[in-house]
């Protein structure tokens, strides 16, 4: 059976990461402020463990047509208080401006991109897991991922599937 590394049992320091975390939080849909920020706060020891690391921060808020569904921008600004620095934010997913951004990270900053819901490639398939798996992405979004995966990143952080502690417990995949 294979290991699952996490972040006790890798370097990071000067790598650049994508961590995927689920900060999705219930917000009060008149004034899109912050009903209950726990998960949020759930990952402040993991952003603390990479703090010399380059870290992107991919990240949802809700779904298309809901009341909650909204940038990350708040996410970030919210973030930023708790860790007490600055989190970089960019109305982009995977797009040119989130290339250069990423691009641009020096060792300990953080960027979150925006909602990755916001793309129609991510909300375009519902059901169940086995259905899901066998999404049909466009040629341009793979093409997009695959650079991002391959040129930009050395690992992929990501929270343990089916897990209590999934909103503190993560695996990290050694991309380059």
């Amino acid at each position: 059976m294979a290991r699952v590394l996490t972040l006790d049992n890798v370097n990071v320091e000067g790598k650049t990461v994508l961590v995927r975390v689920d900060i999705n939080c219930p917000m009060d849909p008149a004034t899109n402020t912050f009903l209950d920020d726990t998960r949020i706060k759930a990952i402040l020891p993991t952003l603390n463990q990479l703090s010399k690391a380059k870290v992107i921060i991919l990240a949802h808020q809700s779904r298309p047509g809901k009341n909650d569904f909204t940038s990350t921008l708040g996410h970030s600004r919210e973030l930023g208080r708790l860790l007490g620095r600055q989190i970089k934010w960019v109305d982009d997913i995977y797009g040119s401006k989130a290339m250069e951004a990423i691009e641009q990270l020096q060792d300990g900053q953080i960027l979150m991109l925006n909602n990755v819901r916001m793309d129609e490639q991510e909300v375009s398939v519902t059901g169940d897991f086995t259905t899901m798996s066998r999404r049909k992405w466009s040629k341009r979004y793979q093409e997009l991922l695959i650079y991002l995966l391959t040129m930009l990143l050395h690992a992929l952080i990501a929270p343990l599937p089916l897990s209590p502690d999934s909103l503190t417990k993560y695996h990290v995949l050694l991309v380059n």
